[in-house]
């Protein structure tokens, strides 16, 4: 039984009539206990409350550390070649944050609330740049929405699915590069195909106009052009990019 509540930026609540139990930040959780023989830590430390109505006491606390995919830093540095430099905007303490960017050779910024990542955005796009940003979580929703670019990857939550523009099956910065070619690929189909549209109606819907084509001609000659329209579009194939989901 119980309820399930998120804290955006802060961390997650279980609520069972009177009892509560907290896991997030330590402000968040209980700001007055102390607990003895906490170790210094570079890792993302989480602290554990739990209590009745809305007392709580400091129980223990959590030490998480993220791992690095296998291809991200071959893929990131993929990125830096193109002139699309990678930034880490993570809420995430600033000691576990660093030792992933150091890992990756990419600049970074810890500790960012939702509203901290929508502004380092905005400060980005100010400058005249384009941003893509990349998230799965609930606190990346403001700044996948943001973003010129929003990408939901793996698992990610609904509210991130919906504030992106793309959604990947599965998780992973190694699918950036691809989805980018994929892209631009897109973008130069739409451009070729708008510039053929226009040249057949600039030249076709005048001379059926003034008679010097029978409108049977005329009408295959549509037919024709959409069905180039539709050939050219497929050259978009994911499936260029990288490996098919089964």
């Amino acid at each position: 039984g119980g309820e399930t509540r998120v804290a955006p930026g802060q961390g997650v609540e279980w609520l069972d009539g009177d009892r509560r139990i907290r896991v997030g930040r330590r402000a968040w959780v209980d700001a007055d206990d102390v607990l003895e023989g906490l170790a210094a830590t570079t890792a993302t430390r989480v602290f554990v409350g739990a209590g009745e109505g809305a007392d709580l006491r400091l129980l223990g606390a959590l030490d998480l550390r993220d791992a690095v995919r296998p291809g991200a830093a071959e893929a990131l540095a993929t990125l830096k070649q193109r002139g699309l430099p990678p930034v880490i905007l993570s809420g995430d303490a600033p000691g576990a944050v660093a030792e992933i960017a150091e890992a990756l050779g990419i600049a970074h910024h810890a500790g960012c609330s939702p509203e901290g990542k929508v502004e380092h955005i905005e400060a980005e796009r100010a400058k005249g740049r384009v941003v893509a940003f990349v998230g799965d979580g609930l606190n990346d929703g403001p700044a996948l929405a943001a973003a010129d670019l929003g990408i939901a990857v793996g698992s990610a939550t609904d509210v991130a699915r919906a504030a992106a523009a793309i959604t990947l099956a599965r998780a992973g910065v190694e699918l950036l590069p691809p989805v980018f070619d994929l892209t631009a690929l897109s973008r130069r189909l739409i451009r070729q195909n708008l510039a053929w549209a226009i040249l057949y109606n600039a030249l076709a819907v005048p001379s059926a106009l003034a008679g010097w084509v029978h409108p049977a001609i005329a009408a295959v000659a549509m037919a024709l052009s959409s069905i180039t329209v539709v050939l050219n579009s497929l050259r978009a194939d994911p499936g260029r990019f990288g490996r098919r989901e089964p």
